[in-house]
């Protein structure tokens, strides 16, 4: 849902991107070449919002297992080996 919301703003400042281009740009062969620019770079906006939203929500679900909680909490619990030997000192 969220990706709908991105790929549209991102839609929207591209097609300025190409409406910038297209109307200050005289020399056609150099308006064709920022305009390809603009769609490469579209793409790959839209790929990395896509990645991002599919790590961040693999990374949320993760964190939500109870597992996981666990193991975190039983790992902050345990003093470490650093930690005894500086209070034995």
């Amino acid at each position: 849902m969220f990706n709908t919301f991105a790929h549209t703003a991102i839609d929207t400042i591209q097609t300025g991107k190409k409406y910038a281009v297209t109307t200050t740009v005289k020399y056609e062969p150099l308006a064709d070449i920022m305009i390809k620019f603009v769609d490469v770079q579209t793409q790959y906006t839209k790929n990395f919002i896509d990645s991002l939203i599919t790590t961040s929500t693999s990374l949320v679900e993760l964190s939500m297992t109870k597992d996981l909680g666990t193991q975190i909490v039983e790992s902050y619990a345990k003093p470490t080996e650093k930690s005894v030997s500086k209070k034995a000192k």
